[in-house]
């Protein structure tokens, strides 16, 4: 059950549109790495956390 509300994203088309490109640019910019294999290995809640980070930061300049 916790995998339905909480999926694991393994690339970046996985990854829901409205945070794909905020992810696409943190992998880019080796922020994020992922799991290895070329895999992302991110779940729901680390997209949300990594995105709103990015987001807060850059109001922040």
């Amino acid at each position: 059950m916790y995998d339905e509300i909480n999926p694991t994203y393994n690339t970046i088309d996985e990854v829901p549109s409205y945070w794909r490109d905020d992810i696409r640019e943190l992998v880019e910019k080796g922020i994020i790495s992922g799991v290895g294999g070329g895999k992302l290995g991110l779940t729901h809640s680390d997209c949300k956390a990594a995105v709103l980070a990015k987001r807060i930061a850059e109001k922040l300049k």
